[in-house]
C-alpha cells in the first residue's frame, strides 16, 4: 500500500485542480460579463468596485494561484472527489460555502459583506448564482477526472484510514458547540484587534472601506448577533467533512487548514490583495496585521473546538447512526 505521497501524483493533482478552477472561472466570467450589464446602475457600483469577473491575463493568473491554494486546502479530502458513490454536494457545499458565503472577507455574496457593506441584495444574489455555477463546474470536472483519469492507484494510508468516528455525537450538540466557540473566538479577536489597530480611525479614511456602512449602523453595532447565524451556517458547511477531521488525531491541522485556507486564504480577493501589497512599495503593516488577526481568530477557534468536540465523542447514538447512513465511511 502506498503510505507516502510522491511528487508525481501531488504535482498532477495540483495542476489538474488549478486548471479546472481556471477553466470554470473563464466559462462563468464570459457569461457574467454579459449578464451584469443588465443590472441596475446602483448594483453595478459594487461590481465595478470588486470586479469579481475579468478576462485579462492578471485575474486569470490569480485564479490559477487560488486554484493551487484550494487544491492544497482540500487535498486531505480528496477521497470525497474520487469516490463515485458520493454525491457532488459533499464537496461542493464546503468548497463553495466556505470560500464564498462563509468568507471572512467583506466580499460579494458573503455574510460579512451583507453585515458590513451597503451592497444591494441583488448584487449579492448575482454573484452567489455565478459562483455557484463556477464551483459546480469545478467539482463536476474534479469528479469526472478522478473517476476516469485517477492520479493514485491506491490512496495514501493517512487518507484511506480516515473513517468517521462519530461516537455519541448528536447533530445539535455538534452545532451548538461549534457556534459557541466560533462566536467567542470572533468576539475576543475582533475586540482585541479593533483596539490595537484603531479601526475606528482607519475605516472612515481608507478607500478599501468605501462601501462599508457607517460604524454606528445597527448592523455593525450588533454584528455579534449575526455571527451566531454565521456560526451555525459554517458548522453546517463543515459537517460533511466531519469524519475526515475528527476521525484522526491529526484532524486538528485539517480543521485549521480548511478554515484558514478556505474562508480566508482561498477567498476571491485575498490572494490578489496579498500579492498587490507585497509588490507595492511601502510598509506591510496592514497586510501583516490583518493576516495576524484572522490567523489568531481561526487558530484559537480550531484549538478550542477540536478539544471540546473530541472530549464529547463516545459510542454512536441514534442521530449518529442516522448521520452515518447519510455520510458513509470511505471504503
Amino acid at each position: 500500500m502506498q503510505t507516502n505521497l510522491n511528487r508525481g501524483p501531488w504535482g498532477r493533482y495540483l495542476a489538474r485542480f488549478s486548471m479546472l478552477h481556471v477553466a470554470a472561472y473563464i466559462i462563468v466570467a464570459s457569461g457574467a460579463l454579459l449578464v451584469q450589464d443588465a443590472l441596475a446602475p446602483t448594483d453595478l457600483v459594487a461590481i465595478d468596485f470588486f470586479e469579481p469577473y475579468r478576462l485579462t491575463l492578471w485575474p486569470v493568473l490569480i485564479e490559477g494561484l487560488r486554484g493551487l491554494v484550494l487544491a492544497a486546502v482540500f487535498y486531505p479530502f480528496y477521497r470525497l472527489v474520487a469516490d463515485s458513490t458520493r454525491s457532488w454536494w459533499v464537496l461542493f457545499l464546503p468548497l463553495w460555502g466556505l470560500t464564498i458565503i462563509g468568507s471572512i472577507d467583506t466580499w460579494l455574496g458573503s455574510i460579512e459583506g451583507v453585515i458590513y457593506t451597503e451592497i444591494s441584495p441583488m448584487t449579492h444574489l448575482f454573484f452567489l448564482a455565478a459562483s455557484a455555477i463556477q464551483y459546480g463546474l469545478l467539482v463536476g470536472g474534479l469528479r469526472w477526472t478522478a473517476q476516469h483519469r485517477p492520479i493514485w492507484t491506491s490512496q495514501p494510508e493517512w487518507i484511506r484510514d480516515s473513517r468517521p468516528t462519530l461516537g455519541s455525537l448528536t447533530f445539535w450538540g455538534y452545532l451548538g458547540r461549534f457556534t459557541i466557540v466560533y462566536v467567542g473566538a470572533y468576539l475576543v479577536a475582533g475586540i482585541t484587534f479593533f483596539v490595537l489597530h484603531d479601526y475606528g480611525t482607519v475605516i472612515p479614511e481608507s478607500e478599501a472601506f468605501a462601501l462599508w456602512r457607517p460604524l454606528d449602523h445597527p448592523f455593525i453595532q450588533f454584528a455579534i448577533l449575526f455571527q451566531v447565524g454565521r456560526g451555525v451556517l459554517l458548522g453546517l458547511l463543515l459537517f460533511p467533512l466531519y469524519g475526515w477531521i475528527f476521525g484522526r488525531s491529526y484532524g486538528l491541522f485539517r480543521l485549521f487548514g480548511v478554515f484558514w485556507g478556505a474562508i480566508y486564504l482561498g477567498t476571491p480577493a485575498v490572494v490578489h490583495n496579498l500579492i498587490a501589497d507585497v509588490l507595492t512599495p511601502g510598509p506591510l503593516v496592514d497586510l501583516l496585521f490583518g493576516t495576524a488577526e484572522l490567523t489568531v481568530q481561526l487558530l484559537s477557534f480550531a484549538l478550542m473546538f477540536w478539544f471540546w468536540q473530541r472530549r464529547r465523542q463516545s459510542s454512536a447514538g441514534f442521530v449518529g447512526r442516522l448521520i452515518k447512513r447519510v455520510l458513509p465511511a470511505p471504503d
